[in-house]
């Protein structure tokens, strides 16, 4: 995702670039920890070779399945350095998942040893802090459900997932037939979602496995669920891998081999014996598990707050953060639609993007785990005023600079009606539709042109300027309009 998103994204020409970021003053409970800081002008280089970097490491962990805590720290470094400049496009929950589930992985791999089974047991500190880490998941993304005000999650209604399958930021082939089951069914699942996400968070912790370890299978077949409902990016994923970590010996034993047995009851028979017991290993992560106690706290009281905010860290080097997903389902689907024109009455022109709903005709397709970034910061943009993403007017920019790094984002062949041309649209605009899917029941006799489409996937009908709110810009006032975002930003630093 990075290799080839990242350039266009916050590269040398993107939509934020990296050399602006680094440039900017931070507070001081956020600092940069970015090796983009340590690395000269262009920087699109320095984005492709890192990311090439973090998949060799990735692969090579793969092809041997095993890892060190040298190989998990070139990831986290690689992780923590897009991270801190990513701005938008990195602005997602699962990225803190991501970033916190490598930090935890430090402390439960061998330092250098790449064997599948060195003979050295996981030490018990990170085991549960990995089982904290999905409680933390699963109570979140439940109670904020709640607390949201949103009365579709409410025991009295139970109306959610009527919603959610054509809602939800990028559906894929088998959304609509899901969206279509009937309403007992949705209510069914809503009912399973506040069982999974509110009850069985608390047996992940409990020392004994008669329990800990069914409410882990249930989770990962909740979270396989998921994926066949919906291109959540690598969300429900990356979920399972804590999961696994509330499994027993007794369930994973029957995957391996004799000798890959005979190690780890010899690991575990150091353990036992005490023959590990006083190694440095284990002071650090005694010290780790005091750590996160201690940075725990306020995700804690987060979570009994009933001004709780999802996806949220606390701690200046977010180690320890707070997560929750889909407090509210919207009851309709919205999309910004970009267009642009050479003149102010048009015609206008659409830009298509990979994988967000723009042509009506345009069938969904399966590409979890896969991230667009583009595609997922358009759906969230529009739960919120234009002035609150800026980066919106900086995309807007682009498109009218006819920037060819931009069409790496878009469809491929027909995302820029543009493409090909030295100058991009003189005019630009971004309007709110409302999505929903297609019917087949022939209603396109009321149509109005240009207002109602409807195709073989989807229904749209245009319901005004996202921004701005004359409707139009021109280039001098999308450039005073970015202008007076930086003098905010600026003010506000």
């Amino acid at each position: 995702m990075s290799y080839r998103q990242s350039p266009a994204l916050i590269g040398d020409r993107g939509i934020l670039p990296l050399a602006s970021t680094l440039s900017q003053p931070r507070p001081p409970r956020r600092p940069l920890l970015s090796v983009f800081r340590l690395l000269p002008a262009p920087y699109d280089r320095h984005l492709r070779s890192l990311a090439l970097l973090g998949m060799c490491v990735s692969l090579l962990q793969l092809f041997l399945g095993a890892a060190s805590a040298l190989s998990i720290s070139a990831l986290l470094v690689l992780h923590v350095s897009h991270l801190s400049v990513g701005g938008a496009f990195y602005a997602f929950g699962w990225e803190s998942l991501l970033y916190e589930c490598l930090f935890l992985s430090l402390f439960a791999s061998p330092a250098l040893s790449l064997g599948q089974l060195p003979n050295l047991a996981v030490p018990w500190a990170p085991v549960w802090l990995f089982r904290w880490l999905l409680f933390r998941v699963m109570l979140g993304s439940g109670l904020i459900k709640f607390r949201s005000g949103d009365a579709k999650w409410s025991l009295g209604k139970l109306t959610a997932m009527d919603h959610f399958y054509e809602t939800q930021p990028v559906p894929n082939p088998l959304s609509r037939y899901l969206h279509g089951l009937p309403r007992a069914y949705h209510k069914f699942e809503v009912l399973a979602n506040h069982f999974i996400e509110l009850v069985l968070p608390f047996f992940l912790l409990l020392p004994s496995p008669k329990y800990r370890v069914p409410a882990a299978l249930a989770n990962i077949l909740f979270q396989a669920v998921l994926v066949a409902g919906g291109n959540l990016s690598y969300l429900n994923w990356l979920t399972v891998v804590p999961a696994l970590w509330c499994l027993d010996d007794s369930v994973v034993a029957p995957l391996f081999g004799a000798g890959a047995r005979y190690r780890a009851q010899l690991a575990e028979y150091l353990v036992a014996t005490g023959a590990w017991s006083w190694s440095a290993r284990s002071v650090v992560n005694g010290a780790l598990l005091v750590g996160v106690a201690v940075l725990s706290v306020p995700v804690v009281r987060n979570l009994l707050s009933k001004d709780q905010v999802m996806n949220a860290s606390f701690d200046r080097f977010r180690l320890v953060s707070s997560y929750g997903a889909f407090g509210t389902v919207a009851a309709e689907r919205t999309e910004l639609v970009v267009l642009g024109a050479d003149a102010a009455e048009g015609p206008w022109k659409e830009y298509r993007f990979k994988v967000k709903a723009g042509d009506v005709n345009k069938k969904p397709r399966f590409i979890s785990p896969y991230h667009y970034r583009l595609d997922w910061c358009m759906w969230i943009a529009q739960f919120a005023p234009a002035e609150r993403n800026p980066w919106l007017y900086r995309f807007m920019l682009k498109l009218m600079d006819n920037d060819g790094s931009i069409d790496s984002l878009l469809e491929r062949g027909r995302g820029n009606p543009f493409a090909g041309r030295d100058e991009g649209p003189k005019y630009i605009r971004v309007e709110r539709w409302k999505y929903s899917f297609a019917t087949g029941s022939g209603a396109e006799a009321d149509a109005l042109p240009g207002e109602v489409e409807y195709g073989d996937v989807w229904r749209r009908e245009r319901l005004g300027s996202y921004a701005p709110k004359q409707g139009v810009f021109d280039r001098v006032l999308l450039e005073d309009t970015i202008a007076s975002f930086d003098e905010v930003r600026d003010a506000k630093t």
